[in-house]
């Protein structure tokens, strides 16, 4: 919550410059980003998925501090309506989500190219909450989905970012349409692929404690990706679960 869209700051050489925040960020032990192609085993996909969603489950206290995590792990259970009370960008984060989705089942790209716009920018943190679901959504379908209109749709996405989403989140989302990601989540996409659990473990913990809420938004954009882009049901595991949902 530091940083708010629209913040001025100055490149040097050697640092980066917030005057508004009369801060300085040195830059001469910063390492080099070199980022990973994202890739997702087709085979082992939704086993990995299971597997996340359990940690998810191990993990839950965190998602009350966050209104807007809670819809989206309710929601991943396909047991929530859209939120009716919360600051109003989490009823715009949801609809925009809920409309996306919805394009993509129906192959209807160009509706789902203005509800993925209209999440850029949207929430909180240095890299808003619908950035960071977009990158983790858009994973999922540039290795799931159809490969040229993938391309397509996250360029364009890319494109309109720097001029809706902090330099950060734009960022990531231009490396995203060069098929790269950070390493941080190159991690978790190669953890899912492994079925050592400490891997995952290792991976998920350090997603979750990226930025306020950025790695949890982001691993809940891959999770509804691959929901989307396979039609999995992995997210019904009994009724048990969607009964402590509801007494919750």
């Amino acid at each position: 919550m530091l940083f708010q869209q629209g913040d001025l700051f100055h490149l040097g050489h050697e640092a980066l410059l917030f005057p508004d925040k009369n801060m300085v960020a040195c830059l001469t032990q910063a390492t080099v980003w070199e980022p990973d192609c994202p890739m997702l085993n087709r085979l082992t996909v939704e086993t990995g998925a299971r597997r996340l969603v359990r940690w998810l489950e191990d993990h839950s206290d965190f998602l009350t501090s966050y209104p807007h995590l809670r819809w989206l792990w309710d929601r991943l259970y396909s047991f929530s309506p859209l939120p009716i009370q919360g600051d109003p960008w989490i009823f715009h984060f949801a609809d925009s989500i809920e409309n996306m989705i919805h394009a993509v089942e129906n192959a209807a790209w160009a509706d789902a190219l203005a509800s993925a716009k209209n999440l850029l920018g949207l929430g909180i943190g240095l890299t808003p909450s619908g950035d960071d679901f977009l990158l983790g959504f858009f994973t999922a379908g540039q290795t799931l989905g159809p490969w040229d209109v993938m391309d397509h749709l996250v360029s364009q996405i890319a494109d309109s970012a720097p001029q809706r989403s902090p330099l950060v989140s734009a960022t990531f989302l231009h490396a995203l349409s060069q098929r790269q990601i950070s390493e941080r989540f190159g991690s978790l996409l190669a953890a899912l692929n492994c079925p050592d659990p400490e891997l995952l473990d290792t991976a998920a913990i350090s997603m979750l404690h990226y930025g306020s809420s950025s790695g949890m938004d982001t691993m809940f954009g891959l999770l509804f990706g691959i929901q989307t882009f396979i039609g999995s049901n992995f997210h019904q595991q009994s009724k048990e679960i969607l009964w402590k949902l509801a007494q919750s």
